[in-house]
């Protein structure tokens, strides 16, 4: 997906991957035009903790990576 982050003049091109067995999940975020790679993971169910949808613009993971790419803190 390519879309805008909170700090970045251009929208960021993201692939993402999630992954959850039991009460654990697993996040991996690759912004190949930055050469970013941010991986996450957490022994707490989705129901425990929600790491949003990036193309929402909200969330979790939407804010760790507009801080990872566009330097902005949240």
């Amino acid at each position: 997906i390519t879309v805008p982050l909170e700090g970045c003049a251009d929208p960021v091109r993201i692939v993402e991957r999630h992954g959850a067995i039991g009460k654990y999940q697993a996040r991996h975020y690759i912004m190949p035009d930055a050469g970013i790679v941010f991986a996450a993971a957490t022994n707490q169910s989705e129901a425990e903790l929600e790491f949003g949808q990036i193309w929402m613009g909200q969330g979790l993971a939407y804010n760790a990576l507009s801080a990872l790419a566009c330097g902005e803190t949240q």
